[in-house]
């Protein structure tokens, strides 16, 4: 029969999720300073269509994707603690977390920009 032990999680991993939940967490300033500056020089670069559709449309979309884009950065942290629980290990994700966050953000900025040319060209 398994011991109660055997289910706890132990202290030791638990303040290593925790200072891995810190570190994205000091980051997600930068991240999103570096969201809305290229949400703002794409409406910049893009005014004359943003003043076709409407401030008030172009403010609330832009809003609703700054949301959705931290829900996705929450991966960064999630996605090895998923791993790790459904399949035994984390691929070594939690030790590339520097690289794992500064790939993020080039991504980010590129759909951003990808996403915002689509949408008011």
């Amino acid at each position: 029969m398994n011991s109660l032990d055997d289910h706890l999680v132990q202290r030791q991993q638990q303040a290593a999720e925790a200072a891995s939940l810190t570190w994205w967490e000091r980051r997600r300033p930068y991240y999103n300073l570096f969201l809305i500056g290229m949400i703002g020089l794409m409406v910049w670069q893009l005014l004359p269509r943003v003043n076709y559709y409407g401030w008030q449309l172009v403010l609330f979309w832009s809003i609703l994707y700054v949301l959705a884009a931290n829900v996705f950065y929450c991966l960064g942290y999630l996605l090895p603690l998923l791993l790790k629980y459904y399949l035994g290990r984390d691929f070594g994700l939690a030790t590339l977390a520097d690289i794992n966050f500064n790939l993020g953000v080039i991504i980010s900025l590129l759909l951003t920009s990808g996403i915002y040319l689509w949408w008011l060209l």
